[in-house]
């Protein structure tokens, strides 16, 4: 019980919004992202990235109900975090200067 609380409190800090937005849904996306990334970062931004990632890609997917609704709410907390995620990382570690970079020499991932 307390992992998965230690694990929820970099999304509730900075997603608290998605959270919300997540709704009963919530639980099973939660349940998907852990199961997914067994590890955690511990930085903050970084864990709270990687699970908006994550819920793009439920989106993609289909398993994201009330994209209408939740799409704008992740798009707002993106726009908060990323520039946080950037200013919190040096250049080599940054997961946002990687995929520019990847992209840049035409790689993905």
């Amino acid at each position: 019980m307390l992992y998965r609380a230690n694990r929820l409190a970099p999304l509730a800090v900075n997603l608290p919004q998605l959270l919300e937005a997540l709704g009963s849904q919530l639980r099973g996306t939660l349940d998907r992202f852990w199961d997914c990334y067994v590890r955690t970062d511990v930085h903050f931004y970084v864990e709270a990235h990687r699970f908006c990632e994550f819920v793009q890609r439920e989106i993609g997917d289909g398993r994201i109900l009330n994209v209408d609704v939740i799409e704008p709410v992740l798009w707002r907390e993106l726009a908060v975090l990323e520039p946080r995620l950037e200013a919190s990382h040096t250049e080599l570690y940054s997961p946002l200067r990687r995929a520019e970079s990847a992209s840049a020499w035409g790689r993905t991932g």
